[in-house]
């Protein structure tokens, strides 16, 4: 995969060498058997700190947790049933304190792994069954200089 990226990159090169100035979108689409590295783990949500006027609004009754201050829409997580105002208590029971902790658990994990979500909504902690998904694919934007204004696509 890696000699396939810098064939691709070094044809760029060469083509804008002869072209001139060049924009090329160039998506990189490898081959998905099991054997290949599995994507890491992605939720969709927003966090912010848990304050003590938060918890008492709630009557949360611990002193750890993070607030789903929002949810990305057509994620995981909105997929899954998790929302705003959502307290994550623990992920596999194991106390989520902070966003760093979140972030350790979550890198813990790849894409299609399940996970038990431990939930406070409504004056009571629910468990989900959670499903990590991954981020969409992102195009690849290579600008280079030349003397040359056509554009090509690259895929």
């Amino acid at each position: 995969m890696k000699k396939k990226i810098i064939f691709a990159i070094i044809l760029v090169l060469m083509i804008s060498a002869i072209f001139g100035k060049e924009t090329i979108k160039m998506k990189v689409i490898g081959n998905t058997e099991k054997s290949q590295i599995k994507k890491p783990a992605y939720m969709g949500v927003y966090t912010k700190k848990l304050s003590m006027a938060f918890a008492r609004e709630k009557d949360y009754p611990y002193n750890y947790g993070l607030v789903i201050s929002g949810v990305v829409s057509n994620s995981p997580a909105e997929k899954q049933g998790l929302v705003k105002d959502d307290i994550i208590v623990s992920i596999d029971s194991l106390k989520v304190i902070d966003e760093r902790r979140l972030v350790e658990l979550i890198r813990r994990h790849h894409s299609g792994d399940k996970s038990t979500f431990s939930i406070f909504r409504d004056g009571k902690v629910i468990n989900i069954d959670f499903v990590f998904g991954s981020r969409k694919e992102k195009e690849i934007n290579i600008f280079v200089e030349g003397n040359g204004s056509s554009r090509k696509k690259l895929k």
